[in-house]
């Protein structure tokens, strides 16, 4: 994902277009285009006449970024540190695609997006992919750190004032930092909630336990546990490692439930929910993420309730917040919290239409 040096011009429609395509509609060179707008070099008076023209018709907004560009602004380059996109269901790719949208509005702007992938399942893998991202000399790093005993030290060695943001799972580190995501621990709160209102009161409720080193997971497992203590239910608990199969994962569920018919709902505090949601299990199902298999068992009344998490908009605001950051030296920390969007077969196809044209434009914002 790079963000390519250039103009940006809006139209009526809020459109972002670049002095590329000014160029294109009069027929001339990105270089007579840039002559006619600064006011610089020779041009011939049809051509002045006709981008005056297209500038006028399309509501020309002076670039707020092009002094610093003038000034010689060196290329800036942002990290991300992302697991593999085909992880977790799919979840990972949504992410990717808010920050493709992010790098489409940079484009303007002298800063290209470095992205490492790495092993969600591997810490080790984790530390390796930071260490290129450190060795790439990037000037600013949007990590989800979900390997936190591996990464806080790793992070805490970066300069002092280096601009960080995190997003999906916050780190408690030395370094002032952004975060962009939810808050994990409402949202296991919303999702005790939620089971207790679709299920007959005093019944024992279950939990997917993932037995891995991942803050964000257990905080969310801590407030439905929390929640379920307020409803005095009892929590039954099924733990897994995060790298069995879906086979695996089913079968210990199917033994799971028939050690313990009396469990009325099933919480799984992850996007591989749709992995434990079977037709036929008396289960009610609460998990995470609109990913497409996630979606389909929704729809096929499998799960009852997915907690979207705006994964997309995540992306995107993890590269805005760092822009601003590069680009006006706007000061870390600045979060931005999303909400805990709660979807149901009769409200799905409203998030999916959300999803699909991707967050609003920040344009004017960034």
């Amino acid at each position: 994902m790079n963000a390519n040096t250039g103009r940006e011009l809006t139209t009526a429609k809020n459109e972002v277009m670049t002095i590329k395509e000014i160029a294109r509609l009069a027929g001339v060179s990105i270089g007579t285009v840039d002559r006619v707008l600064h006011g610089r070099g020779r041009v011939s008076a049809q051509n002045t006449a006709r981008i005056q023209a297209l500038v006028a018709e399309r509501g020309y907004k002076a670039n707020l970024f092009a002094s610093r560009l003038s000034a010689g602004a060196g290329l800036k380059t942002i990290g991300v540190l992302l697991p593999q996109t085909d992880q977790d269901a799919g979840y990972w790719k949504f992410i990717e695609h808010g920050m493709g949208k992010a790098a489409e509005e940079l484009e303007p702007l002298k800063i290209t997006i470095h992205l490492e992938g790495f092993d969600r399942l591997s810490a080790t893998d984790c530390a390796r992919a930071f260490g290129r991202l450190v060795e790439e000399g990037c000037d600013a790093l949007a990590l989800a750190p979900i390997h936190n005993t591996v990464l806080r030290p790793l992070i805490d060695a970066l300069p002092e004032g280096f601009p960080l943001v995190f997003f999906d799972t916050d780190l408690d580190c030395r370094h002032l930092h952004g975060f962009v995501g939810q808050d994990p621990f409402q949202g296991g709160l919303l999702a005790g909630k939620l089971l207790g209102m679709a299920t007959l009161r005093g019944r024992p409720l279950a939990l997917v336990r993932f037995d891995e080193d991942d803050a964000h997971l257990n905080r969310r497992a801590e407030g439905f546990v929390r929640s379920c203590l307020k409803q005095n239910r009892e929590v039954l608990e099924l733990h897994q490692r995060l790298g069995v199969g879906v086979e695996d994962r089913r079968l210990d569920l199917a033994h799971f439930v028939l050690g313990h018919p009396e469990v009325a709902g099933l919480f799984v505090p992850n996007a591989n929910v749709s992995d434990y949601a079977r037709s036929g299990s008396g289960l009610r199902v609460v998990g995470y993420d609109l990913t497409p298999p996630n979606v389909a068992a929704l729809r096929e009344g499998r799960i009852d309730v997915l907690i979207s998490q705006r994964p997309e908009t995540m992306g995107a605001e993890a590269i805005r917040l760092l822009s601003r950051a590069l680009l006006f030296g706007e000061k870390l920390p600045a979060n931005v919290n999303l909400p805990l969007d709660v979807v149901l077969p009769e409200n799905l196809e409203g998030f999916l239409e959300a999803t699909s044209t991707g967050p609003p434009s920040a344009s004017v914002a960034l």
